[in-house]
Order: C-alpha cells, then sequence, then structure tokens
C-alpha cells in the first residue's frame, strides 16, 4: 500500500509540472488503520481566483480504491498536458 500512496504523491507533483497547475493530497486516517485519501486540483492558474467550480476533487475513501484514484489521476495529466511539457 506504501508503494501506491508513494506512486499517487509522485503524480500531484508531476500535475504542476505537466499541467501548468497546482495540486495537493491530503491523507485521512481513521479507526483501525483506515485510510482515505484526497487529491485536490485547482483548474485555474494562480493569480485567478478560483470559484466552486475550479477545483477538481478526486477521493478514494478506502485503501482498496487508491489504485482507480491513481489511474484517474495519471488520465488527467495526460489529458490537461501543457503544450510547453509536451
Amino acid at each position: 500500500m506504501k508503494q501506491l500512496i508513494t506512486e499517487i504523491e509522485e503524480l500531484v507533483a508531476e500535475v504542476p509540472r505537466q499541467c501548468g497547475l497546482t495540486a495537493s493530497t491530503t491523507r485521512s486516517f481513521g479507526e483501525n488503520g483506515y485510510q482515505s485519501l484526497q487529491v485536490q486540483i485547482r483548474l485555474v492558474p494562480l493569480g485567478v481566483e478560483p470559484t466552486d467550480e475550479d477545483w477538481l476533487f478526486l477521493h478514494a475513501s478506502e485503501e482498496h480504491h487508491f489504485p482507480g484514484l491513481r489511474d484517474r489521476l495519471a488520465q488527467f495529466i495526460a489529458e490537461h498536458r501543457s503544450k510547453e511539457a509536451a
């Protein structure tokens, strides 16, 4: 599981380089080692005041959903890669 979280965090770090957008990740821990992960991507550049629609939230509420979160994040990067990064 640790490897999968590392992969997701590496993809989050690629969002600014590949897409020119900011992104962050939040990990939550619950009872019995339960863990969830959320990635927030700001869809407008810094300097532009974001509205509610200017955020993308990808969420995995349980560890067995982490592979899907990783795949959705990789797909987002591929679809939104800036021309400068391509």
